[in-house]
């Protein structure tokens, strides 16, 4: 959903996401438990912790796809957003998060741009060049991609699309040397100094390139 300008321009205008008393629990095992924090426009968050430490739980709370044991998120973009809404107003990228396979790596960029627009006002075309596949790549199924070629158009869709919320899980667990220099580079161009709110969470200090605050979820157990 991209932002309206003239909301950015008002004075008034303020957007974060506000944590209170979260915890989530599975079977007997709290994966979070009791974790305050806010999350405020224009600044990049690191969430860091071993396996197994809730970081994915806490990305999957706060895109809405998981409901708290205990607990809320409150998300303010101007005026408070419904849980059920939030999904219009943000983008996520992960390795559980799928692709339509069936489909040509250019047939998922212009069917991902029927339903998010494009950040910068990048039209198909120019996303398939700053995403730097091949052109023999572009037009073959994802199906017969890689891991590291699936994570890197799911990242690449992700960081590309127009929305205040940007959520990236293990951006480049399955990525080679020359595509983790891509992501970073991506990230300084399209992501740095933008009004949104950017959540990266990982054990890799590399994925943090843009991050300012951290989060430590062994704290919260």
């Amino acid at each position: 959903m991209e932002l309206s300008k003239d909301l950015e321009k008002d004075p008034n205008y303020f957007m974060s996401i506000k944590i209170n008393k979260l915890s989530k629990k599975f079977k007997q095992d709290w994966i979070v438990r009791d974790l305050d924090y806010e999350f405020f426009l224009g600044s990049s968050y690191a969430i860091k912790g071993q396996n197994g430490s809730g970081k994915s739980t806490l990305l999957q709370m706060i895109s809405g796809y998981l409901s708290p044991t205990k607990g809320k998120i409150v998300y303010t973009l101007g005026k408070n957003i419904d849980r059920d809404d939030i999904y219009k107003y943000l983008s996520f990228a992960a390795p559980y998060t799928g692709l339509l396979e069936e489909f040509s790596c250019w047939e998922q960029i212009l069917f991902h741009g029927k339903f998010k627009n494009f950040r910068n006002g990048y039209q198909a075309k120019e996303i398939a060049e700053l995403l730097q596949f091949e052109n023999k790549n572009l037009n073959k199924k994802i199906a017969y991609f890689s891991s590291g070629m699936k994570q890197r158009l799911k990242i690449g869709l992700a960081i590309l699309t127009e929305a205040p919320i940007l959520l990236l899980d293990e951006p480049t667990i399955t990525l080679d040397k020359n595509a983790v220099l891509w992501y970073r580079n991506l990230l300084e161009s399209e992501v740095k100094n933008t009004n949104q709110i950017s959540i990266i969470a990982s054990n890799e200090d590399e994925d943090f390139v843009l991050c300012e605050d951290f989060l430590h979820l062994e704290q919260y157990k």
